[in-house]
């Protein structure tokens, strides 16, 4: 038994290890607006705390569209939004699109390190409108780039945070108008740390041993 328990504790090990590994920011900020025919819906959330997190794959692959090319990506996901007493979300099944405008050059050559990254996946209405409306989530990031032909955001913590906002808007079944939008300048832009899948196997098959060598050591 002990060392079928070893042998299940190496495979869910190497199992998590072999997993996509997805990143994880927090961000924060006074809510803006809302705007909208359905902004009572709402409330007057102006000014107070607005909070959330964004998941994404840091690995996901890049594509070259346009001239000159701006970087585009499709990536596993999503985003959690608390804003006046609701919690918004994306569904399970939807995919972020990242994109990364082309970089910009002062005249004279000079490159602007200041590049901005847009976020953007559906959102579910948490039960506050009366009729059938589609949402969508945005994130606009500035961040501090040391060089221009960097276009990955493979770890966003390693650029200063210069500012950015996060927004959730619903439009019209029929797409005709947008019903409330809402939103944040975010002064929080942070990594959340989360312990790897395999330490987590590790730690609960670990306590499984333990008990298990107990149970052995006592009487009848």
């Amino acid at each position: 038994m002990v060392r079928c328990m070893i042998a299940l504790t190496a495979f869910f090990a190497l199992a998590g290890s072999a997993r996509a590994e997805l990143v994880t920011f927090a961000f924060a900020g006074p809510a803006e607006g809302p705007f909208g025919p359905a902004s009572a819906l709402l409330g007057n959330v102006l000014g107070t705390p607005v909070s959330g997190v964004i998941t994404y794959d840091p690995a996901a692959i890049w594509v070259g569209r346009g001239l000159p090319p701006s970087m585009e990506s499709t990536s596993p996901g999503g985003f959690t939004l608390e804003m006046g007493g609701f919690t918004f979300t994306s569904p399970p099944s939807a995919n972020l699109t990242i994109h990364l405008p082309p970089p910009f050059v002062y005249p004279g050559g000079v490159p602007l390190q200041r590049v901005p990254i847009f976020f953007r996946t559906a959102a579910r209405d948490p039960g506050i409108f009366g009729q059938p409306a589609t949402g969508y989530f945005g994130l606009e990031l500035s961040l501090e780039w040391p060089s221009v032909s960097e276009a990955l955001p493979t770890d966003l913590s390693r650029y200063r945070f210069i500012g950015g906002y996060v927004g959730v808007s619903f439009v019209a079944a029929d797409q005709s108008h947008t019903l409330v939008s809402a939103g944040s300048f975010l002064t929080e832009f942070h990594p959340v740390t989360a312990p790897e899948p395999g330490t987590l196997v590790l730690a609960g098959v670990g306590a499984g041993l333990t008990l298990l060598a107990r149970r052995r050591r006592m009487p009848g």
